[in-house]
């Protein structure tokens, strides 16, 4: 017999059975002449006699079983003496731990004081090394026991990590080892005729200051490896490499392994930091450690992610509460009544009050019970004295005009405000003016940015006077706001023209371009932080052109462009108000063999830097974007707060956002499975998130695919194609097309449709409708370029779908369809498109409506053009 919902009183010495709990596992109790009888059915469960007051009987427990009430692994981790995780592990597979099967110990700050190790050096399969010579060099000073003849009591080594090659210079002192390093550095150098780029040595004091000045000034990067790890300043001979590309939470609490020859034999192996980060040249970790008030490196780290510094000077305690006289065991294993981090509960602070009188009256600084505004004005915290707190930089962009000023590169950040500033004094951006009664002055402040150019190896150093512009009110500060921009679709078409006809191309930046847009509202906007005009301080800006930040500051400049372009004779087509029959390209690397007539467009830049961005420059690259095991759907969605808050941590929007703009601009090939990405964005999932990684994965190992133009004819050509029933949730159809123009692609689109269609003909007639809209305009496009073909032609693969679409015949399976489909069937009768049949290995929109195996995914690829280029 197992009782369950059980309450374990720890102080107890006798186990009371319930009679009503008994009565609702389904067994019967019978009570009379001083005996007690259990049974379930014809089968007697116990027996017991009355002793005073109550009935009494001897159970016997089962071996398998623990008659305590469950908990959680870290409990049972400390009820066992702090037992490893693989006895926990053994425990539970014999059923002798309820519940604790394939779950996973926490670490444990007790533990780590007396059994922390050092991290192992993972081995390599083969041994890497740098292609070239002098590409990386490795150095060490290492002592002797006994002084050479000469007096030398050391030696420093120098080994190319290309070649192994061994250079031995001996030492009377280590003060020495500079001027050895440079006659080394004359010698190779002179020798080979190349140059040293990069020398990895260990934090020794003798590769610093001076060595430091020496590499900088000649150009020589340095890497240093954390304190006592030698392994990694031989790798070149081990083919040993430590992988330290994870990323850990900036501030969170950390426990530093602590040297044999730095501690005693009974005391703690570890010591608590703060995670600082990763140095750029050095390996290892960078932490903080208060206690000793400095900063320190190691690479034998554990760390608490899920706390922070305001953990650190507290003790760590149970994460749950401290027993009761009763517990029940549901309780142990609800996360909400648990308390973390050692912060107390409530309702115990008020027991514990009235049990000690006075004494924890005063509260530890920075602990709150409960939250309340402050009466007064704001209080600094006395957390910590004042001289134990450090500043913590990335020296990246400063977030204010205050950090800018007292940046490391202040004099630079200036000099760019006050290029802003000169740039709106030449374009008589504003004036100044006492504010009028019952206007307002809206807020600006500074944005700035580090710039790497690709022709410059110095960064550019750029400031921006930005409007706050979300405290605008509309029929206020601004009526419309609507600017029409540019059509990917157009540029691809030009450029393949460009491409065909061997046309030039000019390309231009437009400075500070939201600068030359005419208001036409009265706007007011407070002087610039740092810039404003001595005894005039009380004045206002009246902007008399739009600025950054303002609502309707894209409207403005557009409509600038446009009287420009008029004004000199220039007319815009009425397909694309964008397109003035001059080319301007943002964003895309065009390369262009003239001679070929061939014409490039990638985003391989754009692409390393998302992948950088989420650190996958590294994945495994996969040869396909979408893997056939991918069944996404909306019952792979978080249920409940838990997994919610774990998927709020990962960039999922943030990350099929960045895809959708290479998807749209070069990549048609992830057109598909950015779609069906990019439907769970609302409540995404691990499921999602793994597709969206495969996607990383596979832009990875294809970040030199690009658009190709000039391959085929000069001719508009189109293919479309649809799944059925294709999406798990709603089992509506996709809808795909494909238009090629000069052998590249230059429109697509991969979408669910609006309507579940009956029949695959149905799902391929509402994608032909489609497909044909776009066909049309891409005509008139063309012809307003002055470019005409004989015949416009769609291609699709179902014959079905083709003669619905040519003949207005009535059917039972086609009586349903919305009328706004069968405009296809104008647009065939009048000849303006012609819908033709394609088999289904030469439809290249394969690509937009499912996943593909490789052969057809690539053909399909090459179909429309994408071709991997070299260099």
């Amino acid at each position: 017999m197992v009782l369950k919902d059980v309450r374990h009183v720890p102080d107890m010495r006798l186990n009371l059975i319930s009679t009503g709990k008994l009565d609702d596992a389904g067994l019967e109790n019978h009570f009379g002449g001083g005996k007690w009888k259990l049974t379930r059915g014809n089968l007697i469960m116990a027996r017991g006699k009355k002793e005073g007051s109550l009935y009494v009987t001897q159970a016997k427990l089962c071996k398998e079983e623990v008659n305590v009430a469950s908990a959680n692994m870290e409990i049972w981790h400390r009820r066992l003496g702090h037992m490893s995780e693989k006895g926990l592990n053994i425990l539970a597979r014999k059923n002798l731990l309820p519940n604790m099967k394939g779950m996973s110990l926490e670490p444990c700050s007790d533990c780590l004081a007396g059994k922390q190790h050092r991290v192992a050096f993972q081995r390599s399969s083969t041994p890497t090394r740098r292609n070239h010579i002098l590409d990386l060099v490795h150095t060490d000073v290492c002592s002797m026991s006994e002084k050479s003849i000469g007096g030398a009591s050391y030696f420093v080594t120098f080994i190319d990590d290309h070649s192994r090659k061994v250079w031995v210079c001996l030492l009377k002192s280590k003060d020495q080892v500079l001027d050895a390093f440079k006659e080394f550095v004359a010698q190779v150098e002179r020798g080979t005729g190349k140059k040293l780029k990069c020398v990895r040595s260990d934090n020794g004091g003798e590769y610093r200051g001076p060595f430091e000045t020496f590499c900088k000034s000649h150009g020589i990067r340095m890497e240093k490896t954390p304190p006592k790890t030698p392994q990694l300043n031989e790798e070149v001979w081990s083919g040993r490499k430590v992988n330290y590309n994870h990323l850990k939470v900036f501030g969170c609490r950390a426990f530093v392994h602590i040297p044999k020859d730095e501690r005693a034999k009974l005391d703690s192996k570890t010591k608590e930091c703060i995670y600082l980060g990763s140095p750029r040249d050095e390996f290892g970790y960078q932490l903080w450690d208060p206690k000793n008030r400095k900063i320190i490196r190691s690479r034998d780290v554990v760390f608490f992610e899920d706390q922070t510094i305001e953990d650190i000077q507290r003790s760590e305690k149970p994460k749950l509460k401290v027993s009761k006289n009763v517990e029940h065991h549901q309780s142990r294993d609800n996360p909400e009544e648990a308390v973390e981090d050692g912060e107390k509960d409530p309702e115990e602070d008020t027991t514990t009050s009235d049990q000690n009188g006075d004494e924890n009256e005063e509260q530890e600084p920075g602990e709150e019970i409960e939250l309340r505004r402050s009466p007064g004005g704001r209080i600094s915290s006395t957390r910590y004295p004042l001289d134990e707190y450090v500043t913590l930089t990335d020296q990246e962009e400063p977030e204010s005009y205050m950090e800018a000023i007292v940046d490391t590169h202040t004099d630079k950040w200036v000099e760019a405000m006050q290029d802003e500033m000169e740039s709106l004094h030449e374009n008589h951006t504003y004036e100044l003016v006492e504010l009028p009664k019952g206007k307002r002055a809206l807020k600006n402040k500074w944005v700035y940015r580090i710039k790497s150019e690709d022709n410059s190896l110095k960064p550019r150093y750029k400031a921006r006077l930005v409007v706050k512009g979300f405290s605008q009110n509309k029929g206020i500060d601004f009526e419309e706001i609507f600017s029409p921009v540019v059509k990917m679709s157009s540029i691809r078409v030009v450029l393949g023209l460009a491409a065909t006809l061997d046309l030039e191309i000019e390309q231009l930046d437009v400075k500070t371009a939201f600068l030359h847009g005419d208001l036409e509202e009265e706007i007011y906007m407070e002087q610039p932080e740092g810039f404003k005009v001595s005894s005039k301080e009380n004045m206002v800006c009246r902007l008399k052109k739009s600025l950054y930040g303002l609502k309707q500051a894209p409207r403005q400049w557009y409509k600038k462009f446009d009287s420009f372009m008029a004004d000199h004779n220039f007319k815009k087509t009425t397909n694309d108000h964008c397109v003035f029959i001059k080319r301007q390209i943002l964003g895309m690397k065009i390369t262009r063999d003239r001679s070929k007539k061939r014409l490039w467009l990638s985003q391989e830049r754009y692409v390393e830097k998302v992948l950088e961005r989420f650190n996958m420059h590294k994945a495994k690259p996969v040869n396909t974007p979408l893997a056939g095991h991918f069944k996404l759907s909306s019952e792979q969605c978080p249920t409940n707060e838990k997994e919610k808050e774990e998927m709020m941590n990962t960039p999922y929007a943030s990350a099929v956002g960045s895809l959708m703009y290479a998807m749209v601009c070069t990549r048609p090939d992830i057109a598909y499975a950015v779609g069906v990405v990019s439907r769970f964005l609302a409540n995404p999932g691990k499921e999602h998130w793994k597709a969206v990684k495969w996607i990383l994965r596979y832009l990875r190992g294809t970040t030199k695919r690009c658009l190709c133009f000039g391959n085929g004819k000069l001719e508009l050509q189109g293919y479309n194609d649809a799944d059925w029933a294709g999406n798990k949730d709603s089992r509506k159809s996709t809808s795909g097309y494909v238009t090629t123009f000069a052998g590249g692609a230059v429109s697509w689109q991969s979408k669910i449709q609006k309507c579940v269609a009956l029949s695959t003909t149905e799902a391929e007639y509402i994608a032909a409708t489609e497909a044909c809209k776009e066909m049309l305009w891409m005509k008139n496009f063309l012809h307003a370029l002055g470019v005409k073909q004989g015949k416009y032609v769609l291609l699709c693969d179902n014959q079905s779908a083709i003669h619905l679409a040519k003949n207005s015949t009535l059917h039972s399976r086609s009586n349903h369809i919305d009328i706004r489909h069968h405009w296809i069937r104008e647009v065939l009768e009048e000849k303006l498109i012609h819908l033709d049949k394609v088999h289904t290995d030469e439809n290249w929109s394969d690509i937009m409506t499912k996943v593909l195996p490789i052969k057809k995914f690539e053909d399909c690829c090459q179909g429309i053009g994408i071709v991997t280029i070299s260099g």
